[in-house]
């Protein structure tokens, strides 16, 4: 699975919390994931089987992307 995106969430419930955008369009779920984690074991991941939900879902964080 490729990582195409990482960053620090900004602001709300998950500031500070890296955040991880994955592709497994050629692997085993066919879709993307969101992983975010707050660095000392917490986490949570999020599936969507197309980009539209996925950017959807990003409309929600404000996030500083490494590389920006």
């Amino acid at each position: 699975m490729k990582t195409i995106r990482e960053g620090i969430i900004t602001n709300g419930d998950y500031e500070n919390w890296n955040i991880r955008i994955c592709d497994d369009r050629d692997g085993e779920t066919g879709g993307y994931y969101i992983y975010i984690a707050d660095g000392g074991g917490l986490g949570f991941d999020y599936w969507f089987e197309n980009e539209k939900f996925l950017y959807a879902q990003l409309d929600d964080f404000s996030v500083n992307w490494s590389g920006s």
